[in-house]
């Protein structure tokens, strides 16, 4: 979800309209809960992988990525909320461009840092790719 609401967040940012902000932030505050319910379920997964080569070797490096992402979401979607108000009371900055682009940026980076923990997370399954 959190890769997805980037796609709605370049359609919020470049026009603009309440629909595209209304689905990006779904998408968003949806994805936070899953980035939130991932980080809490991995200990007990990190359990049962003890004494793998890699998982032993990338599992700290992972749930620190996890918890980035999941700060980094939680953030994100704060401001979103945050926003939501504003345009509620027609603040006129809740809908500018700079606004717009702001929050197109920050969920690009919570995306990059969503798919740079996913990766380590499949290199611990499933291996090396050749």
């Amino acid at each position: 979800m959190l890769l997805a609401a980037v796609i709605f967040a370049a359609l919020w940012a470049v026009r603009g309209h309440a629909r595209w902000f209304t689905v990006y932030v779904s998408m968003h505050v949806i994805g936070t809960l899953g980035a939130i319910a991932a980080f809490r379920t991995g200990e007990a997964l990190a359990d049962d992988t003890e004494g793998v080569p890699i998982v032993e070797e990338l599992v700290g490096t992972h749930e620190l990525y996890g918890k980035i992402t999941m700060i980094a979401a939680i953030i994100v979607s704060l401001i979103l909320l945050y926003l939501v108000y504003a345009r509620s009371k027609k603040h006129p900055w809740a809908d500018s461009s700079i606004a717009r682009y702001a929050m197109l940026i920050l969920s690009i980076a919570t995306a990059l840092i969503t798919i740079l923990t996913a990766h380590l997370g499949g290199i611990m399954v499933w291996g090396i790719p050749l």
